[in-house]
């Protein structure tokens, strides 16, 4: 009896990891992020960066952490909730909105409001390596 439960607990740990939907947006990707409307730059201008990162999974179920390091800009460390269907969630955040394109590509938009830099905006893309 204790064999059989301690296969079915094995089985069920397997398959929650092996089947969970994140699984094909987790890796290695480029980002292209494009800043705007930063404090002393015209409203026409726009500040664009390139900067390796990761999609890992997130602390909870059913989010994914994205991280970048972009130059001169603070480190990108957002925990999204995704769905089923690659939608990309911040918490309640109004001013974010972003999907994954594909498994191998994402694309979100969020307005940032700083002390630096009072409030911009933030579109980035990001492809798999």
């Amino acid at each position: 009896m204790l064999i059989i439960l301690l296969v079915c607990v094995a089985v069920q740990a397997c398959s929650e990891s092996k089947f969970d939907y994140r699984h094909k947006y987790v890796g290695e990707f480029d980002f292209q992020i494009a800043y705007s409307g930063l404090d002393g730059i015209s409203s026409q201008d726009t500040i664009r960066r390139n900067a390796p990162g990761t999609v890992d999974f997130g602390p909870t179920k059913g989010q994914l952490t994205i991280s970048c390091a972009p130059a001169d800009f603070p480190v990108l460390d957002l925990d999204l909730d995704v769905n089923k269907h690659g939608a990309l969630k911040l918490g309640s955040e109004p001013e974010f909105s972003g999907r994954f394109l594909t498994k191998d590509s994402l694309q979100f938009s969020l307005m940032i409001n700083t002390p630096t830099f009072s409030s911009y905006r933030m579109d980035v893309l990001a492809v798999r390596d």
